[in-house]
């Protein structure tokens, strides 16, 4: 699971999904990436809650199973405008598009849709 100190809204959003659905979860390991949890469980160590986003890791020991009713996180982009990154800015430009085109998902989507900007579904 993700650590306290490392991303605490998502490690309570967890928290609080299981304690919706009657559980505490045993919490075992903590890490910093998604891509260590699901070596975690590719190795037969436990289970975990992972974005969506993960189902396009290729683990031959890790099935993805969605939840009914799975929440969802905010996720946010930032930068410091003293960054001279030449990268920064087409960077910025590809994201704001991409926002665009969720946005325009989501008001295409029925009203029950998982389809959000700035937000990740939890599987």
């Amino acid at each position: 699971m993700a650590s306290q100190a490392v991303s605490p809204s998502l490690r309570a959003t967890i928290v609080d999904h299981c304690a919706q659905g009657g559980f505490a979860p045993d919490v075992r390991f903590e890490v910093q990436l998604q891509q260590t949890v699901l070596s975690l469980v590719d190795e037969g160590v436990g289970i975990a809650l992972v974005p969506e986003s993960m189902r396009k890791a290729q683990l031959a020991g890790v099935v993805f199973r969605p939840l009914a009713d799975a929440p969802t996180i905010s996720q946010m982009l930032v930068w410091s405008p003293l960054n001279r990154n030449p990268c920064l800015a087409r960077f910025l430009e590809i994201a704001g598009k991409r926002r665009t085109e969720r946005n325009e998902e989501e008001n295409r989507a029925p009203a029950h849709s998982s389809a959000g900007a700035g937000k990740q579904r939890y599987r």
